[in-house]
């Protein structure tokens, strides 16, 4: 609850699914439980893939492709992951990991479109703007990993199609 608040404003929901597949289907809701309206709400999702593992994440490479929507990450091993969302984010950082955060006075990520080589961690936001009572609004996102980019790249293709039969 922000502080003041005596009331909470809104509730999240985050329901996930994988079976047997590299691929992780996520649908984040956020609802309006309060009795006024949020205004200027924004969604951000962080992640520090360490792709490699420890031995090795500090060779990373991140890319965003504002077109497609797609965030990668991905080091000189063949292993890849992406990460993608229906709507688009409306903006998107790859950052160090200690530096990719939002604060109340930066609370919008830099729209950069590479990093790296180096220790990276990726985020995407969306700004979800104003919301009134009792009204929720839902961002599904698909994350993959593959042993190459293009792989990682059908994976996405094919988890959009699950997303569709498995969470409704």
């Amino acid at each position: 609850m922000p502080k003041g608040a005596t009331e909470p404003n809104v509730a999240l929901g985050l329901d996930l699914w994988s079976y047997n597949k590299p691929i992780l289907l996520v649908r984040h809701t956020t609802t309006n439980i309060g009795s006024s309206r949020v205004e200027d709400l924004k969604l951000h999702c962080f992640f520090d893939f360490d792709v490699g593992g420890p031995t090795s994440y500090k060779d990373d490479i991140g890319v965003y492709d504002p077109e497609s929507g797609v965030i990668m990450a991905y080091d000189d091993t063949r292993l890849s992951v992406a990460m993608t969302s229906r709507p688009q984010p409306d903006r998107w950082e790859i950052s160090t990991p200690l530096k990719l955060k939002v604060t109340p006075n930066r609370r919008d990520l830099k729209n950069n479109l590479e990093l790296g080589p180096k220790d990276i961690a990726t985020g995407l936001q969306w700004n979800l703007g104003n919301m009134e009572p009792s009204e929720s609004k839902s961002i599904d996102i698909v994350l993959v990993s593959a042993v190459s980019q293009d792989e990682t790249s059908n994976l996405l293709e094919n988890a959009w199609s699950l997303f569709a039969r498995k969470i409704r």
